[in-house]
């Protein structure tokens, strides 16, 4: 879908020392990247690994998800928890310094894992979440996140929908306060050993349609363009492609 489409990543075709992931959409590459072979840090067959480290993005992408209105995809391969303390965290990606933004999972609270979205448009009950099973939730799967001010905010998992909250509030998370964004952490409370496929980052809130349409075609994550005859059949002669 390229409908508000910002910037797109893709993590086949890289090599292990490879230090720049490209924009294959617009202009935002991710560099300074850092591969460290003894942990296991670099590009994989698969994607970025991620092991107990930050790494920093654009900061084009703060203004998406400072915004009233943006979807962010992340495609994932395996997800191992470094933290499994109780009210530990595996931090996927979030902005540093004073949080408004992060896409996470809340280990062990109550004996489940919790998948969670907090952005500072949303209160705290306002966040959308699973009640369990945030690490299969997110392990090798693709991770969808809408928001619109004023509307709602959902939580997808391969393209299905696991939770909707109301987005009462304006999102308050303005690009003065967003001091950097970074996928993986380093934090002890908060690392992990993850496979990071790739990215998408909107500044729109995707339907639902939209979103299905992607996860079909993940297995490249290029950009896909919805026509209206994908969905609307109802009294369709003839088509022609």
């Amino acid at each position: 879908i390229t409908r508000g489409l910002v910037s797109l990543y893709n993590g086949v075709g890289y090599t292990p020392s490879s230090t720049t992931w490209k924009d294959e959409f617009g202009t935002n590459d991710i560099t300074g990247l850092v591969p460290n072979a003894e942990k296991g840090v670099g590009f994989t067959d698969e994607g970025w690994r991620s092991v107990g480290t930050a790494h920093n993005m654009p900061v084009a992408l703060n203004e998406v998800l400072a915004s009233s209105e943006f979807t962010l995809e992340m495609r994932l391969g395996d997800v191992t928890p470094l933290d499994t303390a109780t009210n530990g965290y595996v931090t996927f990606l979030c902005n540093t310094g004073s949080e408004y933004f992060s896409f996470y999972i809340l280990l062990n609270k109550g004996a489940s894992d919790q998948l969670y979205v907090k952005t500072s448009g949303l209160g705290s009950s306002a966040r959308p979440r699973t009640s369990s099973g945030g690490v299969d939730y997110a392990a090798n799967s693709t991770l969808t996140i809408t928001y619109k001010a004023g509307d709602k905010a959902c939580l997808y998992a391969d393209g299905v929908l696991l939770d909707t909250r109301t987005a009462n509030a304006s999102n308050t998370s303005v690009l003065s306060n967003m001091t950097g964004l970074i996928f993986g952490h380093a934090n002890a409370n908060n690392d992990s050993d993850t496979v990071y496929k790739g990215f998408r980052f909107y500044t729109a809130a995707l339907t639902a349609a939209e979103i299905a349409h992607n996860y079909a075609a993940d297995g490249t994550i290029s950009p896909v363009v919805v026509r209206e005859t994908d969905y609307v059949s109802d009294g369709l002669v003839s088509l022609y492609t």
